[in-house]
């Protein structure tokens, strides 16, 4: 995986680490819009990627100075900037979570109890919440980003940091941002096991969305379809 898919995606100086668990069920796949042969190559590709990583394990992804992690870190952070700039403001949503999406996650990620393990798995969470019908908006998006990472953090962490410390990353109380988690928890149906073939799923199409010069192409990109369907139109920034 460190030497074949990484690099080819995301750039050269890729690495990879060593192993951790994660269970679960199910996984998205690769979805349609193909053509039969490019479909049956992302298939066999997301295959082998699932495969690598439950048999690696996590700790493939582990090591703050690893090149790999940083550039998929990176990735997402630049994915959600760009979420951020397309989502519509929420006539009803009110401002929890005090921070913008990049700082938030910067602030988090500066911690050493953070990995990118801990945010591709807030990943996958989002995307369920997305697939259950919520509609991200500017206001909602920083705190449900900073709570899919306190939930990825206590579902594969036995010494994951007290609600203070998630509280002051959102510049929130730990009154409303125990609120915010029961929302969160409940619209995402108490599901938080994550599969390798549901990481595998969202790193293609995250390593996609990196090789994507520009905006037009980002929103056009498998993954801006996971999260803004209608991600097609012209962004406001």
């Amino acid at each position: 995986f460190g030497t074949t898919i990484a690099p080819a995606r995301l750039g050269p100086g890729a690495a990879c680490g060593r192993p951790k668990t994660c269970g679960g069920e199910g996984g998205d796949g690769v979805r349609g819009g193909r053509g039969d042969d490019e479909g049956a190559s992302s298939s066999a590709v997301l295959e082998l990627l699932a495969s690598d990583i439950e048999t690696i394990g996590l700790e493939m992804f582990d090591g703050k100075d690893s090149a790999f992690e940083l550039q998929i870190f990176h990735s997402i952070r630049d994915f959600l900037e760009y979420l951020d700039s397309v989502c519509e403001e929420g006539a009803h949503d009110s401002d929890i979570v005090n921070c913008e999406v990049s700082e938030c996650l910067d602030d988090l990620y500066m911690d050493s109890h953070i990995t990118v393990v801990h945010v591709l798995v807030a990943m996958v969470y989002l995307h369920r919440l997305c697939e259950n019908g919520l509609v991200l908006t500017q206001q909602a998006l920083p705190g449900l980003v900073l709570v899919a990472v306190m939930e990825a953090s206590k579902f594969l962490d036995d010494n994951s940091p007290r609600l203070n410390f998630w509280a002051a990353a959102g510049a929130t109380t730990p009154a409303d941002l125990l609120l915010l988690e029961f929302h969160f928890l409940s619209a995402l149906s108490f599901r938080l096991a994550v599969s390798p073939r549901d990481l595998a799923s969202l790193l293609l199409d995250l390593f996609d969305f990196a090789r994507r010069p520009s905006l037009a192409p980002h929103a056009q990109s498998p993954l801006a379809r996971r999260f803004h369907p209608s991600s097609s139109r012209p962004s406001r920034s």
